[in-house]
Parts: structure tokens; sequence; C-alpha cells
């Protein structure tokens, strides 16, 4: 433990402090830890056939920007996998500039897009709704935008846990 928290202040995640020093009525780091989390921004983004959404917030839990956007018809002689790509690429943009930070701020992206996800490879394997799309390589290109160190890429799906139509667990 004491090795992670050593190599998160070298990297600029944490930051330690004396909680002696700190105001008994300011808000104290959760279980007491002399660390306190820097706001390392992280991009979420949401890709969808039909809607586009991107958000950033930092590791202080603060929501820098949130944007959601439909995704229109292709255009001529564009395929649905690149048209969605420059639709995901444009909202991205968007929640940068609402957040007010340049894409090589971002320092971990977590992307869920459509279809079936190899977890292993970051790759999707298949994409019905997408024609295409299992062409594309997302994990690549939001390395290429963004420069993050820590990138996902996973189907939602699989983090979240089933519920019944009565709202049963």
């Amino acid at each position: 433990m004491g090795q992670a928290v050593d190599d998160l202040v070298e990297a600029g995640w944490l930051q330690q402090h004396d909680p002696a020093a700190a105001s008994r009525t300011a808000a104290a780091p959760p279980s007491g830890s002399p660390c306190t989390a820097a706001p390392a921004p992280v991009l979420g983004l949401d890709v969808g056939p039909h809607t586009v959404s991107a958000g950033v917030g930092d590791l202080a839990a603060r929501r820098l920007a949130a944007v959601r956007r439909p995704v229109g018809r292709s255009e001529a002689g564009l395929s649905e996998a690149c048209h969605l790509l420059r639709a995901a690429d444009e909202v991205i943009g968007l929640a940068l500039q609402e957040a007010g930070l340049g894409a090589d701020e971002i320092a971990g992206v977590v992307a869920a897009p459509p279809g079936i996800v190899d977890p292993g490879a970051s790759r999707v394997l298949l994409a019905p709704s997408v024609p295409g799309w299992t062409s594309v390589d997302l994990a690549g290109h939001l390395r290429v935008l963004t420069g993050a160190l820590h990138l996902a890429v996973d189907e939602v799906w699989r983090r979240i846990p089933a519920v019944d139509p009565h709202g049963r667990a």
C-alpha cells in the first residue's frame, strides 16, 4: 500500500498534507488519510449509434463538463463508422472546451462504444448497429487524441448489475 501511495504522490495524483494542521471545520479526506486527490481530469465517453455523450471530471469528484449530442445521418460517401467517430471527436472537443482543458491535460479516458468489446484488447468484436465499427481502433484513436496515460474501453453493461423490471437486483 505504501508503495502505491508513493507512486501516486510522485505522479501528482495525490498530495500529502498534515492532518493535524487542517482546520477542524474543514472537510477531511476519507478515512483520515494524510493525502488528497489531485484534480487529474478524466474523460468519459459513451458512443451509441444515435447519441454520443462525453463528460469530464476530476479525481476530486468535480464535474467539469457534460455534453450530449444526437448523431444525424451519415453524409454521402462517408461510412457510418467514420461518421460516428467524427461525432465522437466533436463531442469530446465540446466537452474539453466546456471544461477549459486541452486534450493533453486528460489523465485518463473511459469509453463505452457500441457493440461487444474484447476487454483484453479494448477492441470491438461485433457492432451490428454501426456497420464498419469493428474496424475502428477507438482505443488507439483516443490515446493519440488525448495522450492519456490510462485508457479503458469496455461495455458499460458488464459493469452494471442486472435489474429486473421491478427494480430488484
